[in-house]
């Protein structure tokens, strides 16, 4: 019945007024202006390391992307680090609008090679740092990625889902 609903700070009988919406905490010039460029607003990550965009996969500079359906081993259990890498990069990205590069190379797939930041830090290495990808051949991420399998993090480390 809808007498048993109501809003709690309106007593029975009483309405409540419509008050017209606030301005934009931004004008919308400065809106336009603040996204226009080489940003790539909401990007989405297909799995750690190649990030999804309306012009094509984009693949990460320096570090080799960790297969969805890669599984690790701790101990007696395996678990699906390559889901939860891409999980991870989701979460550090959060829909927020990267900048990257031009491309540096071409993969073997096609996909461009790029550097790409988050707020002016590197995504690859924030990934290899936290130990959701490995480094690729002469990767200045090669110490980070090594620092993260000494902490037992990332891939490194064990089921988290727990």
């Amino acid at each position: 019945a809808p007498d048993q609903f109501g809003y709690a700070a309106v007593r029975p009988g009483e309405t409540l007024e419509r008050i017209g919406a606030r301005a934009p905490l931004t004008p919308p010039q400065q809106r336009a202006e603040r996204t226009a460029g080489d940003g790539i607003p909401r990007p989405n990550a297909l799995a750690a390391g190649i990030i999804g965009t309306p012009e094509g996969p984009i693949r990460l500079w320096g570090i080799t992307p960790t297969d969805t359906d890669r599984r690790c081993q701790t101990g007696p259990d395996d678990w699906p680090c390559g889901m939860m890498a891409r999980t991870a990069m989701r979460m550090f990205m959060r829909n927020r609008t990267i900048e990257c590069g031009d491309p540096l190379e071409t993969a073997a797939d096609g996909m461009p090679v790029k550097r790409c930041t988050l707020a002016g830090q590197d995504i690859a290495a924030w990934l290899a740092g936290h130990g959701w990808a490995e480094p690729s051949a002469g990767s200045p991420y090669a110490k980070a990625a090594e620092e993260a399998r000494a902490a037992g993090i990332g891939l490194y480390g064990g089921d988290t889902r727990q």
